[in-house]
């Protein structure tokens, strides 16, 4: 049995002050719908409250309470943080199809309301792996993380909550075709299935791509000539959940290329990195081959070279000639998109995506946002700091006026 080091007892003592404090302070504040849906319960001869087993993902068996109501049957959970056999933040509550986790963990940590599971599959962060990060939370639980962990699934909530909504393999967002897909099935997509008319074209679509869209009425038709297009970043998310959809996962270029580099090295895949300035995608490209030995990388050509002339015929031609199986094309929006459609018909390689900036994170030109910041949402804020004079306009602008449209002239 693996038993993980517990925190100071004087953390479990907090947590469970506050615990009950928050229990305690929500059944008060819900008291009068709570007397509302109990006489509604007793005049229908039905029972208020039911009890239930289930367990978390270390396999602990959990009874539960759940209120008989449609209203808001989670609030007879509440009872069981006041009894203490569970807590507010703590290990994920399994649902009836889910599997546990099958490495033998002994830990005080209780099952928990909210989860760093939980928030990773409501922010869509790409990265999610439910046993490393149960793992991770028993090991960072501390008072801190409690009230970080409160703090920033409250907030996911709000902004993101979809789990009872529909999630479709393709829905349509201001007119643009979105596939709604896991990372993996991009990756699959990406390496592993044959286009029927060429090179296989791949987009992804954030709050910047709907704000041109509503510019350049054209780009929506070039969008949406692409075989694949991911739904990129908390804006999409936001969009989905509008139209009663939930997003499978946020799939943008940055959580694509780790399993993708991963799968084209195992498959024998060759990747050419296109885009960004002198020596950014060389820079970039020594990055992910030191990270991934073994990994192909067919060539490199900055961004600077005029997009319908002789200029674009070398490159087109240097691309072709180095065998590259997939092309990664960062020359921003709409460039790059426009560039793809032009060119698919004369290119050699199996797919080709337009990342955008990926290969300023990757050449470590610019950082990535914090994970916390990512866990909500926020990384978009992260960019803005980053330069936040190039940044100003689609950000600080673009983003209300994509809110704006979408909830108060919203039209497909």
């Amino acid at each position: 049995m693996r038993v993980i080091p517990e925190q100071f007892q004087l953390t479990f003592v907090v947590v469970r002050v506050v615990d009950v404090l928050l229990a305690s302070l929500s059944v008060l504040f819900c008291l009068p719908l709570l007397i509302v849906l109990g006489i509604s319960s007793l005049c229908k001869r039905e029972p208020f409250i039911v009890h239930y087993s289930t367990i978390d993902c270390l396999n602990r068996p959990l009874r539960l309470t759940r209120i008989n109501s449609k209203t808001l049957p989670i609030l007879g959970i509440l009872l069981n943080v006041l009894e203490g056999s569970i807590s507010f933040c703590g290990i994920e509550i399994l649902a009836s199809d889910d599997e546990p986790n099958q490495s033998l963990v002994k830990t005080n940590v209780k099952a928990g309301i909210f989860s760093l599971s939980m928030l990773h599959r409501l922010s869509g962060l790409a990265a999610y792996n439910r046993d490393a990060l149960t793992l991770q939370s028993i090991n960072d639980y501390s008072i801190k993380y409690y009230l970080l962990l409160i703090i920033k699934s409250v907030i996911n909530k709000c902004l993101y909550r979809c789990t009872d909504l529909d999630s479709p393999k393709r829905f349509v967002l201001f007119g643009v075709k979105i596939n709604n897909t896991h990372l993996q099935s991009a990756v699959d997509w990406v390496c592993k299935e044959n286009g029927d008319k060429g090179t296989k074209l791949g987009f992804f679509v954030n709050v910047n791509s709907f704000n041109i869209c509503a510019d350049q009425p054209t780009f929506k038709k070039i969008i949406n000539t692409a075989d694949r297009v991911f739904a990129d970043g908390s804006g999409v998310r936001l969009g989905a959940r509008h139209k009663g959809i939930r997003l499978r996962d946020n799939v943008n270029g940055t959580d694509l290329l780790p399993p993708l580099c991963e799968q084209a090295n195992s498959d024998g895949m060759s990747l050419y990195l296109l885009g960004a300035g002198h020596g950014i995608a060389s820079q970039a490209a020594d990055t992910l081959i030191k990270q991934y030995p073994g990994l192909k990388i067919a060539g490199t050509h900055h961004g600077y070279f005029d997009k319908y002339g002789d200029d674009s015929n070398g490159v087109i031609d240097d691309i072709n000639k180095s065998g590259a199986d997939i092309l990664l094309v960062g020359l921003g929006s709409p460039i790059q998109e426009q560039w793809l459609i032009d060119n698919r018909l004369r290119l050699n390689t199996t797919t080709a995506l337009a990342v955008g900036g990926l290969f300023d994170f990757f050449s470590n030109t610019i950082p990535r946002a914090p994970l916390w910041m990512r866990e909500m949402g926020f990384e978009w804020i992260w960019r803005l700091l980053q330069d936040p004079v190039g940044k100003w306009h689609r950000y600080v602008i673009g983003n209300p006026r994509y809110l704006f449209r979408l909830w108060l002239t919203y039209e497909d």
